[in-house]
């Protein structure tokens, strides 16, 4: 039971961060479309959000846990790079009300606020590029830890 529901998740992530990513590249018109009926509340802010929940969370499921049997600068890393990928998670999380904070309504128009504009920016590129920073440390970890295995 727990293996079905742990791949019904996978399934359900990887559809939204799909379909999202879809939404986003194509720029399709159901972006603007109000998800509300008094028409504050469009369909596209909706799926930034969840696509902007859906990335880091993405790479927190995919990196190994830091185990304490492994060297300790290999679960230093790792524990940094979770760290790092849950920051982004939480920055994901709260997205949409930064938004809402910065800009005063629900479609993220800063018309008048270049300074909250360039905050949201900053905001929103940190969930993005968090998880691929963390990747990266990962990666220069892992290739690290296989070079020194393989030394005699």
């Amino acid at each position: 039971m727990n293996n079905a529901i742990k791949w019904a998740g996978w399934v359900v992530l990887l559809l939204i961060f799909g379909l999202d990513l879809y939404l986003l590249v194509t720029g399709s018109a159901w972006l603007e479309r109000p998800l509300d009926a008094g028409g504050v509340f469009p369909i596209g802010t909706l799926v930034g959000w969840s696509f902007l929940i859906a990335w880091p969370l993405l790479f927190l499921l995919l990196m190994p846990k830091a185990r304490p049997g492994q060297l300790p600068a290999t679960y230093r890393a790792l524990r940094f790079v979770r760290l790092m990928l849950w920051i982004a998670l939480l920055l994901g999380l709260g997205w949409g009300f930064c938004g809402r904070l910065a800009s005063g309504n629900w479609a993220n128009s800063f018309a008048n606020s270049p300074r909250a504009w360039q905050v949201f920016t900053i905001w929103s590129g940190a969930i993005l590029f968090l998880p691929l920073l963390a990747f990266l440390i990962w990666a220069v970890v892992w290739l690290f830890q296989r070079a020194r295995s393989r030394t005699p």
